[in-house]
Order: C-alpha cells, then sequence, then structure tokens
C-alpha cells in the first residue's frame, strides 16, 4: 500500500481497499484457527486475505480511470467483476496480483490463495487451506472497493464451503466480521 503514495488517485479508494484486506486477513486468520489448521496456515491465512486485493491496488495506480469505470460498471449492472476487468484490462485484479507478488518470489500458497480469492475453483478445492479462508472471509467481509462480495454466498460458493464441511460455520464467521467492523480496522 506503500507503493500508492504519490500517485494521482483518490486516497479514500486506497483507504478502502486497505480496511477490506486488513478485515479479509483478520477473518482468514481467525477462520483457519477455528478449523484448527497449523500455524503456517493461520500466518498464510492472514498474510493472503492483506494481499488478496493487491491486483486492485496495482489497477488503481496503473490505470485508475479504466479500473474504477470497471468497477462501476460491474456494479451498476451486477455483472461479475472478473468479466468486466478482463474485458476492460486484459486480466482481472486476482490474475495481476498474484503475477506481481509472483516476481517477489512470494511463497507458491500465497500465490494460489490471491490468484483464487473469487474463484476457489481455480486452485485446490478439495481440502481446506488458506486459499479456503480467504476466499470466506473475502465474502464475508463483503467490503471493498468493488464489492466483489456482497455479504452473501452464491450457489457455487455455497457448495464448495458444503463440499469442505464448512457451511454451518457460515453464521459463526458473519458473526466475528460484525465484531471485527466494530473495531473498525
Amino acid at each position: 500500500f506503500v507503493l500508492s503514495r504519490g500517485c494521482a488517485i483518490d486516497s479514500s479508494l486506497i483507504a478502502v481497499v486497505w480496511q477490506h484486506s486488513l478485515r479479509t486477513g483478520y477473518l482468514a486468520a481467525l477462520i483457519s484457527l477455528d478449523q484448527r489448521a497449523g500455524q503456517r496456515i493461520i500466518w498464510q491465512s492472514f498474510v493472503g486475505g492483506v494481499l488478496h486485493d493487491i491486483g486492485m491496488l496495482i489497477f488503481l495506480i496503473q490505470q485508475p480511470q479504466i479500473f474504477t469505470s470497471a468497477v462501476n460498471i460491474a456494479q451498476s449492472r451486477s455483472w461479475d467483476l472478473q468479466l468486466v476487468e478482463r474485458q476492460m484490462l486484459g486480466s482481472t485484479h486476482a490474475e495481476t496480483g498474484a503475477n506481481f507478488l509472483a516476481r517477489w518470489d512470494v511463497d507458491e500458497v500465497l500465490l494460489t490463495t490471491v490468484a483464487c480469492h473469487d474463484d476457489p475453483m481455480k486452485g485446490p478445492h478439495a481440502v481446506f487451506g488458506p486459499w479456503t479462508a480467504v476466499y470466506a472471509a473475502n465474502l464475508v467481509e463483503g467490503g471493498g472497493m468493488a464489492q466483489d462480495g456482497d455479504g452473501v454466498i452464491g450457489g457455487e460458493g455455497e457448495a464448495y464451503l458444503t463440499r469442505l464441511g464448512l457451511w454451518d460455520d457460515l453464521p459463526l464467521w458473519q458473526g466475528w466480521m460484525r465484531s471485527i467492523h466494530q473495531l473498525s480496522l
């Protein structure tokens, strides 16, 4: 997020992405902790949650008008942001973020987590991992600049979480998110 300093973009947009990312990371770590994951997975869940929307930050810095237009179009027409990003920018924020982090030799698990945070079926989806925690936390958090999650998990997300035996935990996570919002991270 330091990379955005000095750029000609609205700082409130950066603040929205930052706050959403912190809350997502915190909730993802709590979800992993609740699943009795090991310390490494809990840490990867937190870091993955903080980094999951770094591609949005890159788009905001490199192509602010095009990205904000893509967000506005997706929101106003209830279209999938990933499809609009691909049409207008040639890549999704998840792919862009993962590609950026790969240049820094970021751990493969974190790359997968960032790349799959909006679509867990693109990654390892048969077992719980940081990608699962970040996917669920991102949707439950419901905020972020693009409202890529509005707090409501659709059919594909329900099937994914059900397959992993996590669907019944959703109300617990939503309660945690309400508490996190009260902390004003």
